[in-house]
């Protein structure tokens, strides 16, 4: 006893507000200019990043979410059911899941889907 077991599934992301998911559309536009598939490529993006939820910035190689196919730029919205929107509440809900599988629910170009993660210490 004595040990305190910090949650780890290996993610980057930050909290999304409609000013942070404006700005973020704005960048992935102009990443895409002079693309041939700019055209279908800026409609699947202005559906992304939502404004609620936790967008993914980094996965880590090796990592529980990099396992468990979790990319860079999904969307976070729930964990094992519960709707996510601040970063403290991820954090909170991992806090007692050492060593346990969670649910992450993500929007990803769009689509939900569910992705299991096996929870560690870090």
């Amino acid at each position: 006893y004595g040990r305190v077991l910090r949650p780890y599934i290996g993610l980057r992301f930050v909290a999304l507000s409609d000013s942070i998911a404006e700005e973020l559309r704005r960048r992935e536009g102009e990443g895409r200019r002079g693309s041939r598939e700019a055209s279908s490529q800026s409609r699947e993006a202005s559906s992304l990043p939502l404004s609620r939820g936790l967008y993914v910035v980094q996965v880590s190689p090796g990592s529980p979410a990099h396992t468990a196919g979790v990319r860079a730029a999904d969307t976070i919205t729930a964990i094992d059911g519960k709707a996510l929107s601040t970063s403290k509440e991820l954090v909170d809900a991992l806090a007692e899941k050492v060593g346990e599988t969670v649910e992450l629910a993500v929007v990803r170009n769009g689509r939900n889907t569910k992705l299991r993660v096996q929870v560690e210490s870090s």
